[in-house]
């Protein structure tokens, strides 16, 4: 994280990014969630002079749901101070409807694996509703990873999901020309307009 997230984060201080949508997604592991992962994510955000809020840590469902240490507590700590946390490639693992209702997390993140199969396989679009249905019941917002057909983005929208990502809006951009494009409000086109209270 050391080596990734401060120059991300020069880049979307509030003078430099004036999006505020605009976040900084940073993906982390289960071996990086230790106690002192708080308080480092804590410095750096001041050092670089950004809201917690804009910063969203992305761990995936499989690790989850293999702690066996502090990483619920980390997150949950992390999330109180204003930090966003996703749970990536949701659908991918084994996590229980209990085990979700205590995970603090903010947005479910569908796995790309049933957004490529919509519109050819009728299970895939009644698990991607109920993946959005399951968000809703727990506060949640719901990212769609992988959409890269516009049929996808329409049935994704019409499902109620809150942001889209994938080809069909752009391909996999460094910070600064990803800084670029926000500024000329080039990146908002995954954006739907439905969003999901904070818990």
């Amino acid at each position: 994280m050391c080596a990734r997230l401060p120059p991300a984060l020069r880049e979307s201080r509030r003078d430099r990014l004036p999006s505020r949508r605009a976040r900084v997604s940073v993906n982390v592991s289960q071996v990086q969630l230790a106690p002192s992962f708080v308080e480092l994510v804590k410095a750096t955000l001041a050092q670089h002079e950004l809201e917690p809020d804009r910063l969203e840590l992305e761990i995936t469902e499989t690790a989850l749901m293999q702690d066996e240490g502090d990483a619920l507590e980390v997150l949950g700590e992390l999330r109180a101070f204003g930090v966003r946390i996703a749970l990536d490639d949701f659908g991918s693992g084994y996590s229980s409807l209990g085990m979700l209702r205590r995970l603090p997390i903010d947005v479910l993140k569908m796995d790309r694996t049933f957004v490529r199969a919509l519109g050819d396989d009728s299970d895939a679009e009644a698990i991607a509703a109920a993946i959005v249905a399951l968000a809703r019941v727990y506060g949640m917002e719901v990212v769609a990873e992988g959409v890269e057909t516009p049929e996808q983005r329409d049935l994704l929208a019409e499902l109620g999901c809150d942001e889209l990502q994938g080809y069909l809006f752009s391909p996999p951009l460094d910070h600064e020309v990803a800084t670029r494009a926000l500024k000329r409000g080039q990146l908002d086109a995954g954006k739907t307009r439905r969003r999901a209270s904070r818990r």
